[in-house]
């Protein structure tokens, strides 16, 4: 598919590879390299969402 002289083909490979970089890393944030485990800012990350939840099900429990 051409527009204006450019095919958008090689542009949406190039959005769709960066994409996929991206989650590849952010991926590998939370896995240490030594071990392929789970490390800390895993734990924190997912101790923050479960204490959120925790608030979100207090205050929902509370105006019942």
């Amino acid at each position: 598919m051409f527009y204006y002289g450019i095919s958008t083909i090689w542009v949406g490979i190039a959005v769709g590879y960066t994409s996929l970089m991206l989650a590849l890393q952010n991926e590998n944030i939370f896995i240490d390299k030594l071990t392929g485990l789970y490390n800390r800012y895993y734990l924190d990350k997912i101790s923050g969402k479960l204490k959120r939840k925790k608030e979100n099900y207090d205050d929902g429990a509370r105006h019942e």
